[in-house]
């Protein structure tokens, strides 16, 4: 079984930095333009939005107030995060998964899924 989960905090990983630390430091990797549909609903317009992808491999720790004695200290997961370029309110997706992500292709596939949510 994998996970991909679309994550909103900004968890512990390994070498004692943050989430959000360890993907600032990554360079974007690819860039692509998305279409919206828009949402009459949530007043969102459709448009086209340019993403910028980062991706990698970090070790998430378990979070200190886990009262799970039989969890593992840490669990190993890739990262994908997808920015929408030069906008402060635009998209930003960050998906852990446990799919391996090692190039552009897998990237890719990891935010197709993840917008099968809509």
């Amino acid at each position: 079984m994998h996970l991909l989960i679309r994550s909103s905090f900004n968890r512990k990983i390994s070498g004692g930095d943050k989430l959000s630390d360890y993907l600032n430091s990554l360079p974007v990797m690819y860039e692509y333009d998305l279409f919206i549909r828009g949402d009459v609903r949530k007043n969102i317009e459709k448009r086209t939005a340019h993403i910028a992808l980062k991706w990698g491999k970090t070790t998430l720790l378990k979070p200190e107030k886990c009262k799970d004695k039989q969890a593992s200290a840490g669990k190993e997961m890739y990262v994908v995060e997808a920015r929408e370029a030069n906008k402060t309110k635009g998209i930003y997706w960050r998906i852990l998964t446990t799919h391996p992500v090692t190039g552009i292709e897998e990237a890719l596939q990891i935010i197709e899924w993840y917008k099968h949510r809509w």
